[in-house]
């Protein structure tokens, strides 16, 4: 075999194998960042059963029922982009033909 041959089945083998290695790598950090990911849903969902269980207890020990979900409650000012508690409960088709409610 000629030099040139040989010299790029070297060259060849190199790029293979440091191709291996950064996949190899990146597998790693996959693997990683998977399991951080279910690491972080687990502990949000003990979070959430935890303070669900705690507003259940509140909710039971005041006797007040909350009519609508927080998340209804929260609502964005578009001018400065900060969240505010609603002072009601926004319609979700207000303003909107056949909407009712706070339609023209």
């Amino acid at each position: 075999m000629s030099a040139h041959h040989d010299a790029k089945k070297a060259t060849k083998k190199q790029i293979l194998a440091r191709n291996r290695h950064t996949q190899m790598i990146n597998a790693q950090a996959e693997t990683h960042e998977l399991g951080r990911i279910l690491e972080k849903e687990r502990e949000e969902e003990i979070r959430e059963s935890s303070m669900a269980s705690a507003r259940a207890a509140e909710r039971q020990s005041s006797g007040q029922k909350t009519v609508w979900s927080e998340k209804m409650q929260m609502i964005r000012d578009k001018n400065t982009g900060r969240q505010r508690m609603a002072k009601e409960r926004w319609n979700r088709f207000a303003g909107t033909e056949g909407g009712g409610g706070r339609g023209l």
